[in-house]
């Protein structure tokens, strides 16, 4: 692990503490054990390969509890001025719990500390019909509620409908 620097922070979540840190070879597998908890986000086998490898390719952090992993979440810098959080998840059965809020106020302190200008996120538009009570809906709000703006509706290649482009910009006034 030469010429890594681990980096902690902790946080404060309803009856436990949450450590927010880099993600690690070792987390591969729970980070895996996410996905396949989250079937309705994460439902297509080409999904779950492409986030299988952005996890062990990209940058990334990791929300964990009493020694488990329960979120995590990865960016690709298509631009070193701006990137793209690729994907990120929360474990069923641990969301609305602060861990998602802990790992976007993480990664924006650190990528502002690098000089990124902006943080953008793709994920399905409102107007892709979607049915159940657990939908993209509440993906969207919580983007707009870390801060991000929604930009537009485009239709990304390998999508197969529409995605929402959120992003949030780094730069202090």
């Amino acid at each position: 692990m030469s010429g890594i620097e681990l980096r902690y922070a902790r946080v404060r979540t309803p009856n436990t503490e949450t450590v927010v840190r880099d993600l690690r070879s070792g987390d591969f597998r729970a980070c895996d054990d996410i996905v396949q908890s989250l079937p309705y986000f994460f439902g297509s086998d080409v999904g779950v390969v492409a986030c299988a490898r952005a996890v062990r390719t990209q940058r990334g952090w990791v929300a964990e509890e009493c020694g488990q992993v329960n979120a995590f979440l990865v960016v690709d810098y298509p631009l070193p001025s701006a990137p793209e959080i690729t994907w990120m998840a929360v474990r069923a059965g641990f969301r609305r719990r602060g861990l998602g809020r802990a790992l976007i106020d993480r990664v924006v302190r650190e990528l502002r500390a690098a000089g990124a200008l902006v943080l953008s996120v793709l994920t399905l538009a409102a107007s892709v019909p979607e049915t159940g009570s657990d939908t993209y809906a509440g993906t969207r709000a919580f983007y707009l509620s870390n801060g991000f703006l929604a930009v537009r509706e485009i239709h990304p290649p390998g999508w197969d409908s529409q995605a929402l482009l959120l992003a949030r910009p780094l730069v202090r006034n």
